[in-house]
Formats: C-alpha cells, structure tokens, sequence
C-alpha cells in the first residue's frame, strides 16, 4: 500500500508493473491538484524479481493524496476523510507493507511543514506491526547515476533535502529506500514488499482514525490511557529493534549460504532481493553481510537501552503533552480550531 501527499508518483510507480500493452491500471494527472479520490488495488501476477528466475504475485493499493491544499476550495477538507479511509482499509486488509512515497523534486517552500505533518498523521501506522517504509522517487535519468559517487553523492543531498520532513516519526533510517531513476522505481518496491514479507508478525494493533484521536483528546487527560499509550509506544520500539535483529542475523545466515553455495538460484524467494542493497555478486554479499554485522552493534546497545527503560509518571505526563502538542501542531496545519480541545484538555497545557 502506497501513501503520501498528491504528486509524488504513487499511481505512476504502480502503472510500472503493469505490461507495456496494458492500459494504466491507476489514473494520473498533470497540475498541481491529484486525481485518485478512491482507494484502489491491483493484483498483477507473476512479477519478475530482478536478477533471479523468481516471479511473485503482487497486490499494488493506490491512495489519495493528502494532506493538501485544495485550490478550488481552498481548503483542506478532504485531507480528514482520505485520512480516515486509508485507516479504515489498513485495519481490515492489513497489507504486507505500507510505503510513504516522497518525490524529491519539488522545491515547493510548503513541502518541509506539510510533510512534517503528514508524518504526525501517519505517526499511528508503526504500532500496527505493519512493515512501514519510505520511498524517494528522485526522478533522475539513469545515465546520470551509473557510477555509484554520483549516487552516493545524490543520496547525501536528498537526505539533507529531507531531513525536516520527520521521517522519524514512522520509520528509521535502515528502512529508506532511495530510486535516482524511474527504472529503479519497480525495482525497490519489490525490495520493500519482499522485506516485509519475511518479516515476522508482531503484535498487531489497529490505527487509529481521525475522528477517534480527536474524541480521545475531547475527553480530557485520563492516566491510564496516557500510561497505555506510553507503554505501547516504548514496546513498539522494542519490537521494531527486534524484527530488525532478527532481519539482519538472518541477512548475515543467508549471505554466508548463498556465498558458500556459489549460486543465488533458489536461496532468495522469500528473503529476494531483501537479503542485499550491494547487488548478489559476491562481493555484494560480503559487503552486505558486514553492513549488517556493524547494524547488529547498533542494534543489540539500542535494545538494551530500551528495555531497561521504567516508565514513570513524569514520563507518563511527558509523552502525553508531546502527542497532544503534535496532534494540535495537525489541527493548525489544516486550518482548524485548537482552542476548545485545548481547554478540555487543559491538564496538558499548564
């Protein structure tokens, strides 16, 4: 499932894995307004995992784009509904993936804040157990990133470009994807899909809609549901550090038999093109075996940090004001009055 503002590329990346006889499956426009209203899914059968023999069925959801401007009305009106349709489809269907699509070419003043607060609104995704990642459609020509400093080199300005856009607050920096050119676009969904694929099933909570974050705030402060939240939200660390664990020992298991057994053939469904970001050759296992190897350090002290954490009632009343302050930091963005929630919320804003 695809997410993210309008024009960023979402229905041009899934319209990639139809045939070049088809006719595109996902509508696409020109201007500065999308045109998807709807939810929308595709099965496309037999997809070809690059570099293997190996093909895989893949279901491609499309989304309306939001939050954005509507210049028409100008407003955001229908960023709330989007919102709560994409939660409503996330908690029955529970897709393999969720991936926020970000186009890095917009130079637009308005993307830092609007995508900042994009990332508050998807902050809740990362609690279901679903693998959550980003992808950066740089819309380059291939020509200009043949030699990897020319990538490298990319990558650093991208990362800097995007570096107010909170990415943090739905997934870390080991679970960015980075296309520098349209044919790369197939390439890393299929990384992403085949990752989470192999991921193992967490606890599963649902999302939670618009509507529901805004009741629960209209109550006022209640301690045991700032203490529950709390807690939910330092063991969704925990078990986001865990899966990446167990990911990467398994990267480091399947790279050393792939190596050992001189051939990728039938080592890689299940585990595919996820098991490497340095290409299959060998040395790309090698380096991708010891780019794990120096994760693990990072991992296994983060953990441990994690799980020796006590929550007290300071930190209770502390991450109960940075989520109220977040969630009216979204109410402000798209136009509407704070004054009333803060007031029945008063506790928080003393």
């Amino acid at each position: 499932m695809v997410i993210g503002r309008s024009r960023q590329g979402k229905s041009f990346i899934g319209n990639c894995f139809a045939g070049s006889e088809e006719i595109d499956p996902f509508l696409t426009a020109e201007g500065i307004k999308g045109c998807t209203d709807e939810i929308t899914s595709r099965l496309f059968r037999n997809v070809e995992i690059p570099d293997t023999k190996e093909t895989i069925d893949l279901t491609y959801t499309d989304t309306p784009g939001f939050p954005d401007f509507d210049p028409e009305t100008k407003s955001y009106e229908n960023s709330v509904g989007y919102y709560t349709k994409i939660v409503e489809y996330i908690n029955k269907n529970r897709p393999d993936a969720i991936i926020w699509v970000i186009n890095t070419t917009s130079r637009n003043p308005e993307d830092e804040g609007m995508n900042k607060t994009f990332s508050l609104l998807i902050k809740d995704f990362k609690k279901t157990g679903i693998y959550c990642a980003v992808l950066v459609n740089n819309q380059g020509s291939k020509r200009s990133f043949k030699r990897k400093v020319e990538r490298e080199k990319t990558k650093v300005q991208i990362q800097n470009h995007i570096k107010g856009y909170g990415i943090e607050n739905f997934t870390d920096g080991d679970h960015i994807y980075y296309s520098y050119y349209e044919d790369l676009l197939k390439v890393e969904v299929l990384r992403i899909v085949l990752r989470a694929q192999d991921r193992e099933v967490l606890d599963v909570k649902e999302a939670r809609t618009f509507e529901k974050i805004e009741a629960d705030y209209a109550k006022g402060f209640d301690s045991a549901t700032a203490t529950k939240h709390c807690q939910e939200s330092l063991n969704s660390k925990i078990d986001s550090i865990k899966y990446d664990i167990g990911w990467h020992k398994k990267r480091i298991q399947t790279c050393t038999t792939v190596m050992q057994a001189d051939t990728v053939s039938g080592f890689l469904i299940g585990f595919g093109l996820a098991i490497t970001t340095f290409g299959l050759s060998h040395t790309g296992m090698i380096l991708a075996r010891e780019d794990s190897r120096l994760k693990l350090v990072t991992l296994e002290g983060e953990k441990t940090m994690y799980e020796s954490q006590s929550i007290d009632s300071e930190d209770v009343l502390r991450h109960a004001k940075e989520e109220f302050e977040e969630f009216c930091g979204i109410l402000t963005a798209l136009k509407q009055d704070v004054t009333d929630l803060r007031k029945r919320y008063s506790l928080l804003c003393d």
